[in-house]
């Protein structure tokens, strides 16, 4: 959904396709290189390259969390996972469920679980270690927010561009 890769676009770079972020993340995507590199992209700011390669990459994610309760839940679960990595993500669902909380639902369970991976007492027993959960439920949110106004807004302004015409 090109709405929702123009989120990410948003989000991650300002739609900077020179951007590089502290960690080491370039282009429009912040694709990490070693991502990159997995993905086949050899430029990772030229658009052209860094789209379709986030676009499969995200789908793959997507896929991971087919068990998810929802649609949204899988989606907002693989933003978190592109953001802070799906090891990260798989852990929180763990540590949701060992809490009593749903693994398989976003916001009863996983976006509570993934920033506890913070504290030295869950995440020295995640499998994938300790992350910033609190920053990848943040992103997928402030992502999922930004993918909703896209598809308010955006397809009514593509037609008041056309004419009028679907």
């Amino acid at each position: 959904d090109w709405h929702l890769l123009g989120a990410i676009i948003l989000r991650e770079s300002g739609q900077n396709p020179h951007a590089v972020s502290s960690a080491g993340a370039r282009g429009p995507l912040q694709l990490m290189p070693g991502t990159a590199k997995e993905l086949g992209v050899e430029d990772s700011s030229d658009p052209a390259q860094a789209i379709p390669a986030a676009a499969r990459y995200l789908r793959r994610l997507i896929n991971r969390y087919e068990s998810a309760s929802s649609y949204s839940d899988q989606r907002l679960m693989a933003l978190a996972a592109y953001n802070v990595g799906p090891g990260h993500v798989d852990d929180a669902r763990a540590l949701a469920r060992q809490l009593e909380l749903d693994g398989d639902r976003w916001w009863e369970g996983v976006a509570l679980a993934l920033p506890l991976l913070r504290k030295s007492a869950y995440g020295k027993q995640a499998r994938h270690g300790p992350c910033q959960g609190r920053t990848a439920v943040d992103y997928a949110e402030d992502v999922e927010m930004l993918y909703d106004q896209y598809l308010q807004v955006l397809p009514q302004a593509l037609l008041e561009n056309d004419g009028g015409s679907p």
